[in-house]
């Protein structure tokens, strides 16, 4: 196992041990934390009732990984070629998700956290994984077979047609190198914007990106009495360019 999927796990096990929040409870269950945008929360005794701000000066976001995706069962059906499209479309996305984390601070007005370029004393270091990727339903329908995927089994993509991603993460404190806290977060896209022409597979998750982003910028700058709850999804028709 690798190192960051080692420490989200042991990051887990803790939160079932030291979180008074359970788990396996209803979305508001599962995140006692301020940041109700996300599905699950888990937050070290020593952060608890503190701002970020309080114990950092610094925040660190890792480059976003993309390797559990492999894992996916569809993905791993596709043959070799459509397989390389695939990853180097999530990769593209990861970077994306890199650059949104560090704009959003980065343009974050009185912001009381400033951005490191490595992990050390004083920083905070969030590292994410994308760790489920769907494309949107419409655009299996519109390109998949011109591009050369297969869908394997019925009701894959849902009813609903949208895409999907899932997204986990820790907290590493540079003080110590201890996990204060974990993530996680699974989200249907908020539109279903489809450019069949760039074959973008996951264009339509790049809107939750930014939402997470920016209001993950409202936790690391704000007080605790600011609880940051998601945003409404927005609905828009699938389109092909010219």
């Amino acid at each position: 196992m690798n190192p960051f999927l080692k420490n989200l796990a042991l990051a887990a096990s803790l939160a079932a041990l030291a979180s008074c929040a359970s788990m396996n409870g209803s979305k508001s269950d599962r995140n006692a934390s301020r940041a109700q945008f996300l599905d699950e929360v888990w937050v070290s005794p020593s952060l608890n009732g503190k701002a970020v701000s309080d114990k950092f000066t610094h925040v660190y976001f890792a480059p976003v990984s993309v390797a559990k995706l492999k894992e996916q069962g569809w993905w791993s059906s596709q043959n070799a070629r459509s397989q390389a499209a695939l990853e180097s479309d999530a990769r593209d996305l990861a970077n994306y998700m890199h650059l949104a984390l560090i704009t959003a601070v980065a343009n974050y007005p009185d912001k009381r956290m400033l951005l490191a370029d490595q992990p050390g004393p004083g920083t905070l270091t969030v590292e994410t994984a994308i760790t489920e990727l769907v494309p949107a339903k419409a655009f299996w329908n519109a390109a998949a077979t011109a591009a050369g995927f297969v869908v394997p089994g019925a009701g894959l993509l849902g009813a609903a047609g949208k895409g999907v991603i899932g997204i986990e993460g820790q907290l590493v404190d540079g003080n110590t190198g201890a996990v204060i806290g974990s993530f996680r977060h699974r989200d249907k896209d908020k539109f279903a914007v489809v450019n069949l022409d760039s074959y973008k597979w996951y264009a339509g998750s790049e809107a939750n990106i930014k939402d997470l982003a920016e209001r993950s910028a409202v936790v690391l700058n704000t007080p605790t009495g600011k609880v940051v709850k998601g945003a409404s999804p927005i609905k828009l028709v699938a389109f092909k360019t010219d």
